[in-house]
């Protein structure tokens, strides 16, 4: 076994462990068909997360060499970051966590107070674009905290016996942006999906209140 730094030159790869049948790297560094062409013995190709994009499957496809990912591994730490970072942005916490330092505790709160503005997560509606291992764990824990509106979109729409489960609703694209206050994407990176959310993305999000 050869443990070897990312970002290493293809040279380097192929002089260290160009013989090598196995290859398990992290979920972002690049496996080039440079690379995957010249070494004669590979068999798999195992990304240690979720994310399998830095992997040229063309070339490991044309060469014989299956990829392989963690799928779901990490499902539940991110769905807790996930709603780690929706209660972080409705209560503000960096600015917020400042006045506290800072002594100015109570202008903060009558801030609040004088403006109605203090966000509840079970009073906003939430929209998931993706629904796999994640967003199935984060639409859960979005339960948890009495969120009545989780909206979600995929390709293929799970059956009704699923969203009962999930305690989800299906609506398109941009009805989801348009009806849900905050929106988490939970995609792989494809053709498809990269830099979806563009110029024309932003525009269609809600400004509703709830």
């Amino acid at each position: 076994m050869v443990d070897l730094k990312s970002d290493l030159p293809v040279e380097e790869y192929l002089r260290q462990a160009g013989d090598a049948d196995f290859i398990i790297v992290d979920a972002i560094t690049t496996i080039s068909d440079e690379l995957i062409r010249q070494m004669p013995n590979l068999l798999v190709i195992h990304s240690e997360g979720v994310a399998f994009n830095a992997i040229d499957l063309k070339a490991a496809d044309e060469c014989g060499v299956y990829v392989c990912n963690a799928k779901g591994m990490n499902a539940m730490a991110v769905a807790e970051q996930t709603i780690l970072l929706m209660v972080g942005m409705l209560r503000d916490v960096v600015a917020n966590d400042a006045a506290v330092r800072n002594g100015h505790q109570i202008e903060a709160k009558g801030a609040y107070i004088q403006n109605a503005s203090l966000l509840e997560l079970a009073g906003c509606s939430v929209g998931l674009i993706g629904f796999g291992d994640i967003a199935r764990k984060t639409a859960g824990l979005l339960k948890a905290y009495g969120v009545k509106n989780i909206y979600y979109y995929k390709r293929h729409r799970l059956d009704p016996e699923q969203e009962q489960q999930y305690g989800v609703q299906y609506r398109e694209l941009d009805d989801l942006l348009a009806q849900s206050r905050i929106v988490s994407l939970h995609l792989p990176v494809t053709k498809a999906t990269w830099q979806m959310a563009d110029q024309a993305f932003f525009p269609k999000c809600s400004q509703a209140a709830t």
